[in-house]
């Protein structure tokens, strides 16, 4: 785990251990100290499941987790990897000019050229999407939120997490495409009418983009060349779009002026287009996801190390931290994820990866900034808070997220110093990982959905091989003595009571009454009971 007490920023700016929070946290927990820490819910709730309390989730009405509580599944969405795509643009081998390297590295998007993963698993991936919140721009789990932080950004990225957020022109549409692949490509009129006439809008392919990148390498108009690699470049991977094969020619205008690049906040624009997606993915009509896929999938890697199969390489201190994973194929559905994620624990969970060992760029205090992010007309909440568990800090009660109004998000983003000082002021360092407030499990069970499927299909002994799929029958539990063949429901209604007592219980991991609900847990789930 990274020390989150020690980064880049002045002395005035560490944090302070005092464990103050924000007014909400005082009135909620007067509420649970007045109702000696017991958890009230109606006899009759709006959502079987949760949340009893609609303050925090407002839109979840329209949100798939009804549908699946219901049992009325939907299909894995669709997902595509471009790192094949990426490999085959140019040979790694292959030395660019000196003048195209330098606006590369100006750009600060070098360590993106080859870390994309070659497969994606869209069953793992729709599990994962549809816990997403995007009133929290969160992930809700059994124990609490998890996000895609901006420090797993710069952890596995390896890219800049500062700088200016980016507005394109306001109608960018088939003309104005057109005009600025002439004026910034070095394309004839007719070529750049070709092709956005054949994409039917204002967006370039990524095979146009590699022609071109080639026919201006050979001509020697280095500045073309470069705007060709450095779009394609972003198409591919934290700007991709639910097409795959194109990019918005508003993206063009990132690299006008190649020798100012470098200035554009990445990591955020990485953040901003996957939650955007994130929450497209949370309405039942959803069939498709876009973003960096390969950035999402190698974070639920880092978190969630006993999930599904893959390979880990050792890391090379010079490449980002992505670059050491690779997917495998698995077989496991949506259900199999679906189940294996229900029945985590707080314990199952990487909540800090070291991100800081042998890395290309260090922990910086911007990951902590909460407000709004930006990109293009698009804005997000960015809430660590609620996540703070992933920064070694205790997670406390969060305040209800801000509202998007009269907000300034810009200038809010510039100043995000005052953010990192307020939120570190009411911050406390955590004994041990998962460590949470007392009361903030309560409190969460109230405003979230933190199961997917009722308990006794959640615990119906779902296989943890992944090749094997999912291997429980909802109507059917695990045996005493005969193994799983043999059906006890009384197991998975014990097992169901035993998760929810884990739940609310505030222990750490020596606590003699939280190792004893586990060892019980287990053998609810078939375990050695000698």
């Amino acid at each position: 785990m990274f020390n989150a007490e020690q980064d880049e920023q002045p002395q005035d700016e560490q944090p302070q251990h005092d464990h103050v929070f924000y007014d909400e946290y005082d009135q909620q927990q007067q509420h649970f100290d007045d109702e000696h820490g017991q958890q009230h819910q109606p006899d009759e709730p709006m959502f079987p499941g949760g949340p009893y309390d609609l303050s925090v989730l407002t839109d979840y009405e329209h949100h798939i987790a009804i549908n699946v509580w219901n049992g009325q599944e939907r299909r894995a969405l669709k997902v595509v990897s471009n790192g094949k795509k990426q490999d085959k643009f140019i040979d790694i081998r292959y030395h660019l000019p000196a003048q195209i390297d330098h606006w590369i590295n100006i750009s600060g998007l070098r360590p993106l050229r080859r870390c994309s993963l070659h497969m994606i698993d869209g069953n793992m991936i729709s599990a994962f999407a549809e816990r997403w919140h995007a009133e929290t721009s969160s992930f809700h789990q059994p124990f609490g939120e998890m996000t895609i932080t901006l420090d797993d950004v710069r952890g596995l990225l390896s890219i800049p997490c500062t700088g200016e957020f980016f507005t394109p022109p306001a109608n960018v549409n088939e003309d104005l495409a057109i005009a600025a692949a002439v004026e910034l490509l070095g394309v004839t009129y007719d070529e750049a009418v070709t092709e956005t006439r054949t994409n039917r809008g204002a967006s370039y392919s990524f095979e146009w983009l590699k022609e071109v990148f080639y026919k201006k390498l050979h001509e020697g108009r280095y500045d073309c060349a470069a705007r060709a690699y450095l779009l394609h470049l972003v198409g591919c991977t934290i700007l991709a779009d639910k097409s795959f094969t194109l990019v918005s020619a508003k993206y063009l205008f990132l690299f006008q002026d190649l020798d100012s690049c470098g200035k554009w906040a990445w990591g955020p624009a990485a953040l901003v287009v996957l939650y955007d997606y994130l929450r497209d993915s949370t309405l039942p009509a959803t069939k498709q996801i876009g973003g960096y896929l390969s950035l999402f999938q190698t974070w639920i890697y880092e978190h969630f190390p006993d999930i599904c199969k893959r390979d880990m390489d050792e890391h090379i201190s010079s490449m980002p931290r992505m670059f050491r994973w690779t997917a495998k194929q698995t077989s496991g559905n949506v259900a199999y994820y679906r189940a294996k994620l229900d029945a985590l624990r707080d314990t199952d969970i990487i909540w800090a990866p070291n991100y800081d060992q042998n890395a290309v760029t260090r922990f910086q205090s911007v990951s902590l900034f909460t407000g709004y992010i930006r990109w293009c007309f698009t804005m997000v909440p960015y809430l660590p808070e609620r996540c703070i568990r992933q920064f070694g800090y205790t997670q406390h009660i969060p305040p209800t997220p801000p509202m998007l109004v009269a907000r300034d998000v810009d200038v809010e983003w510039s100043m995000y110093r005052n953010s990192v000082r307020s939120l570190r002021a009411r911050l406390h360092p955590a004994a041990y990982p998962h460590e949470c407030v007392e009361g903030y499990i309560q409190w969460y069970y109230r405003i979230s959905h933190p199961r997917m499927i009722p308990y006794v299909a959640a615990y119906a002994c779902p296989s943890y091989d992944a090749d094997a799929g999912p291997s429980y029958d909802a109507d059917a539990g695990l045996s005493h003595d005969a193994g799983p063949d043999t059906s006890c429901t009384r197991c998975h209604a014990v097992g169901g009571l035993i998760q929810q007592s884990l739940d609310l219980h505030m222990g750490g991991p020596e606590d003699e009454m939280r190792v004893l609900l586990e060892r019980a847990l287990y053998i609810s789930r078939g375990g050695d009971y000698q």
